[in-house]
């Protein structure tokens, strides 16, 4: 085979495996989350290992510990959305408030853009939530698509302790295969202990930070720094730009700057309930109170 029909071959076969990968992303996906989860939790399972924990008694924990996330993770998600959903008349008038707020600054260099993107009521939150809605809508998906997770992972940790035993009799002890991959795992569940560590703090600092200067829905953005950042480099952009974008609606472009964002009427921050003091209420198993009140 020459160089040229082996090239043709390899682009043929990268072209079917894109196409598989196309057609059954919702199972690559699973087991692709299944892994991820294994590896976070496989510095847990060595150490019960140590403790003279059986793997099996050590994965079923692991995996009650995962499905307890899960659940409060889920919660946690659908009553944001609901508080959220509630709020998003009091975000649309804040939003067109700092349009024009914008709009009037622009105008005083001479830059008019009527009619434009800037323009008040451009921009429906509705519109652009919906998706949202509709995905956090689809509850049977959600719960499906975590028992497959939770069983991946389950098996992936069963599989790890005896995986040098199988790469020893299946390659031999000598091949590179069976004494490069083991130290790779362990070098990942040193990386994966450091950076969970490092999320736990960065989130919760983000999150306690955003609680006090009053943005909403504090407690669900530190939760989702924690989770997006382990994605390498844009993970924690992504997950700071909804908190952002909630803060520059509440507080505008600042009380300097805009004369517009201090034409708000003086009963919206006094009347309505902070979102995440409603938020910590309602985990806490108590009715709404006004601000002044203690959250749990």
């Amino acid at each position: 085979m020459g160089p040229p029909l082996r090239s043709l071959v390899a682009c043929a076969a990268l072209f079917v495996i894109l196409v598989g990968i196309t057609m059954f992303t919702d199972v690559f996906s699973v087991i692709l989350l299944g892994l991820v989860l294994a590896f976070l939790a496989a510095p847990l399972l060595v150490w019960l290992e140590e403790k003279k924990v059986p793997i099996w008694a050590g994965t079923g924990i692991i995996t009650l510990i995962y499905l307890l996330i899960g659940i409060g993770l889920f919660l946690l998600a659908i009553t944001s959305l609901m508080i959220f959903a509630g709020e998003i008349p009091q975000y649309q008038q804040e939003l067109n408030a700092n349009l024009t707020g914008l709009n009037a600054l622009l105008e005083t260099y001479g830059i008019s853009i009527q009619g434009g993107i800037l323009s008040s009521g451009i921009f429906s939150l509705k519109t652009l939530f919906a998706p949202a809605m509709t995905i956090a809508g689809d509850i049977s998906a959600i719960v499906v698509n975590g028992f497959f997770v939770l069983v991946v992972t389950a098996f992936i940790l069963l599989e790890l302790p005896t995986l040098q035993d199988k790469l020893n009799r299946s390659f031999g002890p000598a091949s590179s295969l069976s004494r490069n991959l083991p130290t790779l795992i362990r070098n990942t569940y040193d990386v994966m202990v450091v950076r969970t560590k490092t999320n736990v703090v960065l989130g919760g600092s983000i999150g306690a930070f955003l609680y006090v200067i009053g943005v909403d829905l504090a407690i669900l953005w530190g939760v989702l720094t924690i989770i997006l950042s382990y994605i390498p480099y844009i993970g924690l952009f992504i997950a700071c730009v909804p908190a952002v974008v909630l803060a520059w609606l509440k507080f505008g472009w600042g009380r300097g700057y805009f004369s517009s964002s201090q034409e708000l009427p003086s009963s919206t921050s006094s009347s309505r309930t902070s979102s995440s003091q409603r938020l910590q209420q309602t985990i806490c198993g108590s009715p709404p109170r006004l601000p002044s009140s203690s959250p749990c």
